[in-house]
């Protein structure tokens, strides 16, 4: 994803996430930053918490937010008591 990654677009990544998340996989969410969005690094990590937040109920994570050079990312798992 983008800092300014469009609502549509956001729910679309979000939806397969969740559709694997459901299916017991981990997923890996990378928010990259290009150029002059380097200087709004506070929006990539308000993107970053937005969808670790809306992942909530059914993941959590492993490991935190972290920022590595030009990219935020977060990995996710699923909660125990989502397996099926």
């Amino acid at each position: 994803m983008r800092p300014n990654t469009d609502t549509a677009d956001y729910n679309v990544r979000l939806k397969k996430a969740i559709q694997e998340i459901s299916k017991n996989n981990r997923i890996k969410v990378t928010i990259s930053l290009r150029g002059r969005e380097m200087q709004f690094k506070d929006q990539g990590l308000a993107l970053m918490e937005r969808f670790v937040e809306d992942v909530g109920d059914i993941a959590k994570m492993e490991t935190r937010i972290t920022m590595t050079g030009n990219m935020i990312i977060c990995a996710l798992v699923p909660n125990k008591d989502t397996s099926d």
